[in-house]
């Protein structure tokens, strides 16, 4: 008999308490540990060794994308079911790229969850029907454009995406690379060009979800799985 071992974490206890009960219950799914805490997440997986992840992306500390990429990278037997309040295919693709085998809305009926467990154990991929499939291939075909133009990037043009997508300015590009502003300028400009960025807000978004530089400190929420009728 297929079973399927996990590890649940999510920062809210009501909601990992109604979990734990959900998935215990279901026939061969076990969950062996819990955590609250983004930061344990990797140890917790490291020491437990499930066959899935059921992660919340929006937990207190490290970026839940960072985390994402950690245990994929690192324990890629691992597979991982994101569940979240965002359905926007933007949110959608960069937890897929960054290596979740499903994605589920908190708003989604319960045996979403389990349906996207079984489905990861046996090689799929999962996506809830509250999410608009098409969309989120469009926005992934998009995604895979930018990241094979990446890898036209020369090795300058490659160092100065981060810097950029710092905010830094010109003057100071340049001296972390030791480089002119002027230079530093026309590496940007290629850079722009060449990865069809169109302003300082795309540069910042390809960045956080390649793993360049860290997103932003993210908001908990408590919208919960709502029980399966």
């Amino acid at each position: 008999m297929l079973t399927a071992t996990i590890v649940l974490a999510d920062d809210h206890e009501l909601v990992r308490q109604g979990l734990c009960s959900l998935l215990d219950g279901e026939p061969g799914i076990h969950v062996l540990g819990e955590t609250s805490d983004s930061s344990k997440v990797l140890p917790l997986c490291r020491r437990l060794k499930p066959q899935v992840l059921v992660l919340d992306l929006m937990m207190p500390g490290p970026g839940g994308l960072a985390i994402l990429q950690q245990v994929r990278q690192r324990l890629p037997n691992i597979k991982v079911v994101v569940i979240s309040m965002h359905k926007q295919e933007a949110y959608v693709a960069r937890a897929l790229l960054s290596g979740a085998s499903a994605y589920v809305p908190k708003d989604a009926p319960a045996d979403h969850l389990v349906e996207a467990i079984w489905a990861v154990r046996t090689g799929k991929t999962y996506l809830s029907p509250h999410l608009d499939r098409q969309a989120v291939e469009q926005y992934l075909a998009l995604e895979q454009e930018k990241q094979d133009a990446y890898e036209l990037l020369t090795g300058r043009e490659k160092e100065v995406l981060p810097l950029v997508a710092q905010s830094l300015t010109s003057k100071r590009i340049a001296e972390i690379m030791q480089i002119s502003p002027r230079t530093v300028e026309i590496y940007r400009r290629n850079m722009m060009r060449k990865m069809g960025f169109r302003n300082l807000l795309d540069v910042i978004r390809y960045a956080q979800q390649k793993g360049l530089i860290e997103p932003p400190p993210q908001s908990p929420n408590d919208i919960r799985l709502n029980d399966s009728k």
